[in-house]
């Protein structure tokens, strides 16, 4: 997905809330604010958002001498989600369609994003309770969805946000034990996404292996992924690819069976993706 006008002041909002998270120091925000403007100036509709994005975070952890500033937000996100395992596995096993309904929990786990929710840590369980009966949007048949996960031997899942990677782990825990999963995380921080580091004292069944995508983009640009990353996509029988991130730098899959679950955050996304704001979707990237 190329830039469009609205992701511009978006990307400035990032750098002066990610500068605040970063520092208290006045003046190194405003040479955030100074070097931002300077990255953004020179506007080229061809450049994906979350490259721009990640130079961006380069600035602000360079300037701050902080190199995840969100560090403490992701363990926090990362323990009040496994509080709610709990309510979960109620949800999901009270269900007629448990399968189905671990998938939306896992797609509406994706509004634990802090960017979303700054102004109010942590709303999933609200959130939760608006959207369970929701249907997704997408081009994709969520019953055919999950027929081709059945029929698949190995899945390469792309997580996004700390916090949803804990819901995401409990679903490849107990819905794809019988598949080689590999779980890939981003290379680097990157916001509130997760890391290696953010998956310390969670456990996997026995045919789980942890990866990254060898790059500290907020979503995975195949260009700049990693060759490990790049063979593993390329060779799995099935892509599951989490959050708008993911979503937005995959571009137009040139293999099949790679599907995006994610919440509509954002506007330019939701037209792109043909939702609403606010909708669960399971769609093919585009």
């Amino acid at each position: 997905m190329k830039n469009h006008v609205e992701c511009y002041p978006c990307l400035l909002k990032l750098a002066m809330e990610m500068g605040k998270i970063a520092t208290d120091d006045e003046e190194t925000h405003w040479k955030i604010l100074q070097a931002t403007l300077e990255e953004i100036g020179a506007v080229r509709k061809d450049r994906i958002p979350i490259a721009m994005g990640k130079e961006i975070q380069a600035i602000v952890r360079r300037l701050t001498n902080n190199p995840d500033p969100y560090g403490e937000i992701k363990k926090e996100y990362n323990q009040k989600a496994k509080e709610l395992l709990p309510l979960l596995e109620a949800e999901i096993d009270r269900s007629d369609n448990r399968f189905l309904t671990a998938l939306k929990i896992i797609t509406i786990a994706n509004i634990i994003d802090f960017m979303v929710l700054a102004s109010d840590r942590f709303q999933f369980s609200e959130f939760l309770g608006a959207k369970l009966s929701s249907d997704f949007k997408g081009d994709i048949d969520p019953a055919a969805f999950i027929e081709t996960i059945e029929k698949a031997n190995s899945i390469l899942y792309v997580t996004d946000n700390c916090g949803e990677i804990i819901l995401d782990c409990h679903f490849i825990n107990r819905f794809l034990t019988d598949k080689k999963v590999y779980l890939s995380v981003r290379g680097g921080p990157a916001l509130n996404d997760a890391t290696r580091e953010d998956l310390d004292g969670i456990s996997f069944h026995g045919r789980v292996e942890v990866m990254d995508t060898g790059d500290d983009s907020s979503g995975v640009i195949p260009e700049t992924s990693g060759d490990a990353f790049n063979e593993t996509y390329d060779t799995v029988d099935l892509v599951i690819l989490k959050g708008q991130g993911n979503f937005e730098g995959i571009g137009v899959p040139k293999r099949e069976n790679v599907y995006s679950l994610f919440i509509a955050k954002c506007p330019v996304i939701a037209r792109h993706a043909g939702c609403e704001l606010n909708d669960l979707v399971l769609t093919t990237p585009r």
